[in-house]
């Protein structure tokens, strides 16, 4: 008598091909397309859909636990394939370790939560005040988008460019570079080779700054927004090097209380190199730097209060017109736009005095000094700001 054959083992991937899977199964042959139609009850699907329909959670245990669960399925599964039931057996292979996904690596550190006796993570998620947690977080996220578009819906989408004649007249100067004075004002005169540093990927000069800035003050000032004063972009200079002395009389010759302000904006020239602005907030009693490369200009707001001290007490005596300047705040890192290049710092420093003037956030950013440097250069040819 012939020995019996052995059942021949086979793997997962042929087991799948011998179910007859079509593409009306979906893909896998654990999906039941209804159409069974001996009505013979496969044991081995039903077995391996309770193990792998299991919730991730419930059973991602503690890793000795993981160990122990997966020899478990191992050993019943085999036990169950030889029992007799089908002339095939299945060899599973199974990983000693658990593995994460992408999706499911966040767990990793969660282990713990999970225990033997008591589901800790489930626990939580069930309670009253986890769910209240979750609502406060949704209604904060729905109260951060309107509060978007509400600005969106006033500012307008970005910074608003010229109009196509405006933006004609500009790149016309800037093509041709006619000879002379483009526009004179404040003492200040400028020409079309000031005017093309405003063009893209240059560096802004003193002159148009200056000139710029004082655009933004007598727009401000004689609209009654604030009241404000910008010093010369030589202030900080002269002042570093020479003391309170070397600038007594600015203020004085601008007649100007620097005491009864609301902001004072002196730009900042670091090494000939970079432009970055200090404030005076008379009205949140602060010293503030901001500059788009982030750096810290704590030392440059001290010699600025020195000169507020000195100059107020020099005005007004020791009662220093009620103003403590030594306890203002000094926020040498204060928050705003970041430059992503190294010849947009001039514009950023304008535009920050322009919104900051007009008690506007300074929601401008890279991407709008395209736009901006056209308008600016707009209303410097025309000597006059345009609304917002």
């Amino acid at each position: 008598m012939e020995k019996e054959d052995q059942p021949k083992s086979l793997s997962l991937e042929e087991l799948a091909l011998s179910q007859n899977t079509t593409k009306e199964q979906y893909g896998t042959f654990f999906f039941n397309s209804g159409a069974n139609t001996n009505n013979k009850v496969n044991l081995e699907l039903s077995y391996l859909k309770a193990a792998m329909n299991t919730p991730l959670m419930q059973e991602e245990k503690r890793p000795q636990n993981i160990f122990s669960k997966s020899s478990e399925i191992k050993e019943n599964m085999m036990s169950f394939f030889n029992s007799g039931n089908d002339s095939s057996t299945v060899g599973a292979q199974i990983e000693s370790k658990p593995t994460f996904t992408r999706s499911t690596t966040r767990f990793k550190d969660l282990e713990w939560l999970v225990d033997d006796k008591e589901d800790y993570l489930n626990d939580l998620e069930s309670t009253k005040l986890f769910k209240e947690y979750q609502k406060i977080i949704a209604e904060r996220k729905t109260m951060q988008q309107l509060v978007r578009l509400s600005t969106l819906k006033e500012h307008g989408l970005g910074v608003r460019p010229l109009n196509e004649q405006q933006a004609k007249e500009v790149e016309k100067i800037w093509m041709y570079q006619p000879n002379g004075v483009l526009m004179s004002k404040y003492s200040i005169k400028i020409t079309s080779r000031d005017l093309l540093t405003l063009s893209d990927r240059h560096w802004l000069n003193d002159n148009v700054i200056d000139f710029y800035l004082q655009l933004v003050k007598d727009y401000v000032n004689e609209r009654g927004i604030s009241k404000i004063h910008v010093f010369s972009t030589f202030f900080y200079t002269t002042l570093k090097s020479k003391g309170y002395t070397g600038v007594r009389k600015w203020a004085k010759r601008a007649k100007i209380d620097v005491s009864e302000l609301d902001y004072i904006f002196v730009p900042v020239n670091l090494n000939q190199t970079h432009w970055a602005l200090a404030v005076v907030d008379n009205v949140n009693e602060r010293f503030e730097y901001i500059d788009s490369l982030f750096g810290d200009g704590s030392s440059i707001l001290y010699l600025l209060l020195d000169y507020m001290t000195e100059e107020t007490k020099k005005n007004h005596g020791d009662g220093m017109n009620g103003r403590d300047f030594a306890n203002y705040d000094m926020n040498g890192r204060a928050e705003g736009p970041g430059q992503q290049n190294g010849f947009d710092c001039g514009v950023f420093t304008c535009t920050a005095v322009d919104y900051l003037a007009r008690n506007r956030e300074l929601d401008y950013s890279q991407a709008d000094m395209p736009n901006l440097r056209r308008r600016m250069a707009w209303e410097v040819l025309k000597g006059r700001l345009l609304d917002h």
